[in-house]
């Protein structure tokens, strides 16, 4: 049994007050996973009972601002690991009404927990069946009323749990959609990066907009997106083809054998860092991927042949990007990674067409996406898949495939090499072996010899580095 609630039921024993627990923590144990969080409905005097469940387990209790009876505990470090509600309504039933899916309606009485089957999970609203069935359905037609974010949150659950809407509910979401409009915008970013944790979140997001025009209201810049982009190179509109390149993206990330195994390593460390609020980098690369064509609509223009083109699109993006990761609220660090992979996304294509993969040309390539170089080749390469099969279904695109490993692999072996020379030469050894004073550029000339480096003109020796940056000095002079 959990240590957690161990100490619940030495709080319930102790007070003699009746508490129940309810929602994810029954849901996740039937379903086979391990809950993060307790929910606690507390007969009375829920603030007291935090404040001592809280002394308990060494943290502490906070009062939750949005709600007038829910107390948030707070492990030693800090972590969320319980909320503790007063009753919303005269009995359980009355309070388990208020719960959102009847899923997470279910609740057990704390002395019971160790015990834990169908038989003592207290029921009023079919959740178990709905479990056993893999359904998400309203615990009253008054669900989204009480929160619109619901309207939300029930996508979000197909997407985590792999199930599907019960029909009434599908129903009820195509009558209370519009309710969405309603909530700040902000609340939208928890809902949105859970989905997009999803290996398949493609289908749920053309699901939202397919059947209940719902995405859009989150993100308005989609309607536009949706009434332009066909062109010489696209058979469908901007969206469709954005929709297709994140399901690129996601079969690309999943598939243990598409790249070459130490790629596949790279990639799979480099997907899982952390940015903010506990999203990795892939939800920041997989929303980017949705909006990597989402300045084309502002960007279109006929030529005088007649042909559209979208010239400038990534910059323009750009733009958007920075207002769409305003109002999501996301940290600098993911909406700068955004930004970046938006304006940058054509930088791969560019390179494959013009067939230029010099040292030069690859180095400035590569300085110029930054710590966005890895992302943007994983954009690029579901970009082009999406738009090539379309366009022509029986085209190898293979090819494109090898060449993005090609620049990945000269990325990480030669470029990442000579970003850091310390272990051979630094500003102040510059200094003292070439007579030169601090202020003579000291930071150009270092990355001079990075090029170098890259360029295979000098190697990773001290003596040939030092000459090499005389010869640099005494041509300035």
């Amino acid at each position: 049994m959990d240590s957690n609630i161990g100490y619940l039921r030495e709080l319930r024993l102790e007070s003699q007050i009746t508490m129940y627990i309810v929602g994810s923590y029954i849901r996740d144990f039937f379903l086979g996973k391990k809950a993060h969080t307790i929910d606690v409905y507390v007969e009375s005097n829920a603030e007291k009972m935090a404040m001592e469940y809280a002394a308990k387990i060494g943290g502490r209790a906070i009062k939750y601002q949005s709600w007038k009876n829910l107390w948030r505990i707070l492990d030693s470090k800090n972590q969320l690991v319980g909320n503790f509600h007063d009753m919303k309504g005269e009995n359980l039933e009355t309070s388990l009404k208020n719960r959102d899916f009847t899923i997470n309606s279910l609740a057990i009485e704390v002395f019971n927990v160790d015990l834990m089957n169908k038989i003592t999970i207290i029921d009023y609203f079919g959740g178990l069946d709905d479990l056993e069935d893999k359904k998400i359905r309203t615990v009253s037609k008054e669900t989204f009323d009480h929160n619109p974010l619901r309207l939300l949150k029930a996508i979000r659950y197909m997407a985590e749990l792999e199930f599907d809407l019960e029909e009434n509910t599908h129903k009820l979401i195509k009558e209370k959609k519009e309710l969405l409009k309603n909530v700040e915008n902000e609340k939208y970013t928890y809902e949105i990066f859970k989905i997009l944790a999803s290996e398949y979140s493609n289908e749920y997001i053309e699901f939202m907009e397919k059947e209940f025009d719902m995405f859009q209201i989150v993100f308005p810049e989609i309607i536009p997106m949706k009434c332009t982009g066909k062109c010489k190179y696209h058979t469908v509109d901007v969206f469709t083809h954005s929709v297709q390149t994140l399901k690129k993206l996601e079969f690309i990330s999943r598939s243990d054998g598409f790249f070459e195994p130490h790629i596949r390593k790279t990639y799979e460390k480099h997907s899982k860092e952390l940015m903010s609020h506990g999203r990795n980098r892939l939800q920041i690369i997989k929303l980017a991927s949705l909006f990597h064509d989402v300045g084309k609509p502002e960007s279109e223009e006929i030529d005088k042949e007649g042909r559209t083109r979208f010239g400038g699109h990534e910059i323009t993006g750009g733009r958007i990007i920075e207002s769409i990761s305003k109002r999501l609220n996301l940290a600098d660090a993911e909406s700068n990674l955004m930004k970046k992979i938006v304006e940058k996304h054509m930088i791969p294509l560019d390179i494959y067409t013009h067939n230029d993969v010099s040292g030069k040309a690859l180095y400035e390539r590569f300085k110029t996406t930054g710590d966005a170089t890895l992302d943007v080749f994983l954009i690029a390469l579901a970009d082009i898949t999406a738009t090539r099969e379309l366009l022509n279904p029986k085209e190898e695109l293979h090819k494109f495939k090898v060449f993005i490993e090609y620049l990945v692999d000269n990325y990480l072996t030669r470029y990442l090499e000579v970003q850091n020379i310390s272990d051979i030469v630094n500003g102040r050894d510059l200094i003292e072996k070439l007579k030169i004073d601090s202020g003579s550029h000291i930071g150009e000339l270092i990355e001079e010899i990075r090029k170098a480096i890259y360029y295979g003109i000098i190697g990773r020796d001290e003596f040939e580095v030092i000459e090499y940056a005389k010869q640099i000095v005494s041509e300035i002079k």
